[in-house]
């Protein structure tokens, strides 16, 4: 385990959870703007009936469901001091492009029978930036 492994990861990690807080601030603030809206037509809040509160629930609902499948193999890499350049450039790319999938989901939104093409354009890269960490922790593990 090297220092810098471990400083690289976690200067990662930090970026990604402080992502992760901007889109629960983001569904907060989107509650309390739809609900004051709501409230100034003399119309009941629900949230699953808001197609913006269910693009804010789902930014937060998404990020967090990748997220183990991003931080297990990058701290693996870490703990066993081979995080390397490349890994490292990896990670750095999933957080941009999860950045980038917030952008394009509040721009865009999720559209509810699964055809969400504009969103692949981070999902894709995503997907791709995970098979390499998960394959890279797997083969040096077992």
């Amino acid at each position: 385990m090297t220092s810098h492994d471990i400083q690289n990861a976690a200067r990662i990690t930090v970026v990604f959870s402080t992502l992760y807080m901007l889109t629960l601030v983001n569904q907060i603030l989107t509650k309390k703007r739809l609900f004051q809206q709501f409230k100034a037509q003399g119309k009941s809040f629900h949230r699953y009936s808001a197609p913006e509160m269910l693009n804010a629930d789902r930014l937060v609902a998404n990020l967090l469901e990748w997220s183990l499948v991003f931080l297990s193999p990058l701290w693996s890499l870490a703990a066993t001091g081979h995080l390397s350049e490349a890994a490292t450039k990896i990670a750095w790319t999933y957080v941009g492009v999860r950045g980038l999938y917030c952008i394009l989901v509040t721009t865009f939104g999720v559209n509810q029978n699964g055809y969400n093409l504009p969103l692949w354009a981070a999902t894709l890269p995503g997907y791709f930036c995970l098979l390499y960490l998960a394959a890279q922790a797997f083969l040096l593990l077992f």
